[in-house]
């Protein structure tokens, strides 16, 4: 779940660092802004009541994960332009290594087995 971070005004800070937690001015009656830590809704919520408010129904609820899916794949999209892939000549080469690499490690293990089947055989028999 998201964390829920308040936006106080300086004032407020100023008059809590020196204890004094009743605030009567009229900024304490605006709406705070409520920040959702990875999120880009701001929510609104008044000073007295500190739940948040819902303003959807099912319906609406619905049509916003749709357009949560949309948005999420257009994101996609637009990082995978921001990727750097790698040229033809660059793939090759990799893939080249990777292919050698796995032959010589396969003859390793082979050559380790045929050593201990042999090894068991000669001391079973």
């Amino acid at each position: 779940m998201a964390r829920l971070q308040k936006k106080h005004s300086s004032k407020e800070k100023k008059k809590r660092q020196d204890g004094d937690e009743s605030i009567d001015t009229a900024e304490s009656k605006k709406p705070v802004k409520v920040v959702l830590s990875g999120a880009k809704n701001i929510l609104s919520s008044s000073k007295k009541d500190n739940s948040v408010k819902s303003t959807t129904s099912d319906k609406s609820n619905k049509k916003n994960i749709f357009k949560q899916g949309i948005e999420y794949l257009q994101e996609v999209q637009s990082e995978l332009k921001k990727v750097t892939w790698p040229t033809r000549k660059q793939t090759l080469g990799t893939t080249l290594v990777v292919i050698v690499l796995v032959v010589i490690v396969s003859i390793f293990l082979g050559l380790f087995d045929m050593g201990f089947s042999k090894l068991i055989q000669a001391v079973l028999a």
